[in-house]
């Protein structure tokens, strides 16, 4: 690297002027950051069609609404028992409704409750009748969140999908745009990985950074392993205060390729990447499992190095299409084929079969990033995490599993249960706030309210 080079990365980076070195793109953005606050960010977790209401909604808490009961006295039903390792990181939301639903009752409440508005009708040249009505929660974090900065980062928002089957967009879809329009979702996390660390090296023309990494790639090593000597030096030069600062960011990006690197499966395409990494077939059930990982893994790094502070992650469609007897998870056949079987005990239990998983996935990333420490406490101290789902059960929109994750610089306050009587606009809204958006109101009027009380502190 040159020394000009050299000086325009340590501009950027703000390491100090000791630290001379070419290093990986995404590890000088993260550097920017050692020495400022922590940002904060904020996630959309979608769980479509498994949801079971009497076997979600737990006992206790306090309803808001009546002025009765304690928050934090409850106890935690069937499918919220995987959440049990982090309620006290959780407020679950109670009671919260969406009423006269039109259009798809999947796609639609799904819609809903990320725009608080009903779908536009129908869709100009076919192909369904479930336009969103409005921007979705994480657009509007990302663009007008003044706590969120969302313009600070390189990747405004990334928007993910662990599975695209289905018959049109809108069930895709959770993520809509400033000017309404539906964000399509990304189902691969190697292509993900691909666009936010696409910048990987520093210095050196493209062909001889190909030919090394070419090389880098017969020999199985990681794209860390590219650059060990500048990493030495840089380890020695670096202030004290901020050896902990990468050495965390090095361990986040080896335990990255480490997940990534596994996804290898019969028939994958193989893309040319640092990591010499291989995809995994799109919208497969045998690899559910391991999509699913991968995006988590992908999200938290480019949240912990400050690609982006804003993300949607979707398990799968409003027709979520995922079989879990193909990886030897539950039962057979898609999930939304499964909601729409005669009620039995054995659809309630195979529903639940599929719930308990998918919330068992995102408790451990909750933990994951909770095991981040950061300046001002830990990843998810910095992070705010709605997850939902658009069904109570079946096709039914009263009492909706609602949670609020971490965020506890964002004001909230977790191990509690709160009860209300409301639509999901008014929880939206209250997120809205936290956000430090200048909204009064949000998504359609007929469902506003206010934004719902006592969510955050």
């Amino acid at each position: 690297m040159s020394s000009t080079s050299r000086r325009k990365f340590l501009a950027a980076s703000g390491v100090g002027a000791a630290a001379s070195l070419g290093m990986p793109g995404f590890i000088k953005s993260s550097l920017a950051q050692s020495a400022a606050t922590p940002p904060k960010r904020f996630m959309l977790i979608f769980m479509p069609n498994a949801n079971l209401r009497d076997q979600w909604v737990s006992t206790g808490g306090r309803d808001v609404d009546a002025g009765t009961g304690t928050a934090t006295t409850f106890t935690l039903n069937k499918l919220a028992m995987p959440f049990d390792p982090i309620k006290q990181y959780t407020t679950f939301i109670h009671g919260i409704s969406m009423a006269s639903m039109k259009g798809d009752l999947h796609s639609s409440a799904q819609i809903r409750v990320t725009t608080g508005a009903d779908v536009r009708m129908p869709m100009a040249g076919g192909g369904g009748n479930n336009l969103p009505g409005g921007p979705s929660l994480d657009t509007l974090a990302a663009n007008e969140g003044t706590v969120i900065n969302g313009a600070a980062t390189k990747f405004r928002q990334v928007v993910v999908n662990a599975d695209t089957r289905s018959p049109s967009l809108h069930h895709q879809c959770i993520t809509s745009a400033m000017n309404n329009d539906f964000i399509a979702p990304d189902n691969l996390p190697i292509t993900v990985y691909n666009r936010l660390f696409a910048d990987v090296t520093v210095g050196g023309t493209d062909a001889e950074r190909q030919a090394a990494l070419l090389k880098m790639k017969a020999r199985k090593k990681s794209v860390l392993d590219f650059i060990t000597a500048d990493l030495g030096k840089l380890n020695a030069r670096i202030p004290v205060a901020q050896r902990p600062k990468l050495d965390s960011h090095l361990a986040g990006i080896r335990a990255l390729e480490k997940s990534l690197d596994a996804q290898v499966a019969q028939g994958s395409v193989t893309v040319t990447l640092p990591m010499g990494l291989q995809t995994l077939k799109a919208n497969t059930s045998a690899n559910h499992p391991q999509v699913v990982q991968g995006f988590f893994d992908v999200i938290k790094t480019a949240f912990q190095l400050d690609l982006t502070r804003v993300a949607s992650f979707s398990f799968g469609t409003g027709n979520n299409a995922v079989s879990f007897a193909d990886f030897g998870g539950g039962p057979s056949g898609g999930v939304h084929d499964i909601a729409h079987q005669s009620v039995s005990d054995t659809t309630k239990a195979n529903l639940a079969t599929i719930a308990v998983w998918y919330n068992q996935k995102v408790t451990a990333f909750v933990q994951a990033l909770a095991a981040i420490p950061e300046g001002n406490g830990t990843m998810l101290d910095n992070t705010l995490i709605y997850y939902f789902s658009e069904t109570a059960q079946y096709h039914e929109h009263n009492d909706i599993p609602l949670a609020l994750i971490g965020g506890k610089n964002f004001g909230l306050v977790g191990g509690r249960v709160l009860r209300y009587k409301r639509e999901v606009n008014d929880v939206g809204m209250s997120i809205l706030k936290a956000l430090g958006t200048t909204r009064a109101t949000f998504g359609n009027l007929t469902w506003f309210k206010s934004a719902a009380p006592e969510i955050f502190v």
